[in-house]
């Protein structure tokens, strides 16, 4: 008999064991879009923020939670670009946490903007590197 595994909603291992995400911005519920990906050295989430400066955001990891928030400023002032005729996309606020498992390292996260893409590289501890050994039993 085979048992298959189901996945759970289509969430990966490292992010259901290293991560518990959480949308903290209640009055719109919106969060930008996350891809999470796991590699021998650590994980590594990626955020989709077009059209908002790096200065705008802000990252903050205390107490084993990695918040990224984003307060709504407008970008441009209206009458700095003329008249307004159309408006068909807003960026919005949001606010969102990301509980951060022992086994990484918080000293040694790293963020970067590039091409409205935010690249966070989130390492793992050094003794979470190492492979686990087999102990024979004489």
């Amino acid at each position: 008999m085979t048992i298959l595994k189901h996945p759970t909603f289509g969430l990966n291992n490292a992010f259901n064991e290293l991560f518990h995400d959480s949308v903290l911005n209640s009055s719109s519920n919106y969060a930008p879009p996350v891809n999470i990906y796991e590699n021998e050295s650590g994980v590594i989430l990626e955020m989709s923020i077009a059209g908002i400066k790096k200065e705008a955001i802000e990252l903050q990891f205390e107490k084993g939670l990695l918040t990224i928030q984003f307060q709504s400023k407008k970008l441009l002032e209206p009458a700095a670009l003329g008249k307004q005729i159309k408006n068909e996309f807003t960026i919005k606020p949001f606010k969102r946490s990301f509980s951060i498992d022992q086994k990484i390292n918080s000293e040694a996260i790293e963020a970067k903007l590039e091409d409205g893409i935010l690249l966070l590289t989130l390492p793992y501890n050094e003794a979470a590197t190492h492979p686990k050994k087999v102990i024979p039993i004489n």
